[in-house]
């Protein structure tokens, strides 16, 4: 498998997040910033190539809390991963 360094950045960050929080599953919730009249969230399995093609907000949840910790992915800004814990 053949990846790109974007891809590998994101990985690694995503990682490191599982890591940190102690997360099972890469399974998210996301908000979607491009509809702004009416955020949706959504459960899906971690797919590289729709994280990195849509600018969302992810946030991680690992079942123990309602927000455990949030990631910022964006494409075209230089913010790929930020987490904020609650």
């Amino acid at each position: 498998m053949i990846i790109s360094m974007e891809e590998k950045k994101l990985l690694e960050c995503m990682y490191d997040l599982q890591q940190k929080h102690q997360l099972g599953k890469d399974v998210f919730e996301y908000q979607d910033l491009q509809n702004s009249s009416g955020l949706e969230e959504q459960e899906f399995e971690l797919d590289l190539h729709k994280l990195i093609e849509n600018g969302f907000v992810y946030i991680l949840n690992n079942g123990k809390s309602v927000l455990s910790a949030y990631v910022i992915l964006t494409k075209k800004g230089e913010t790929w991963c930020q987490e904020n814990l609650t």
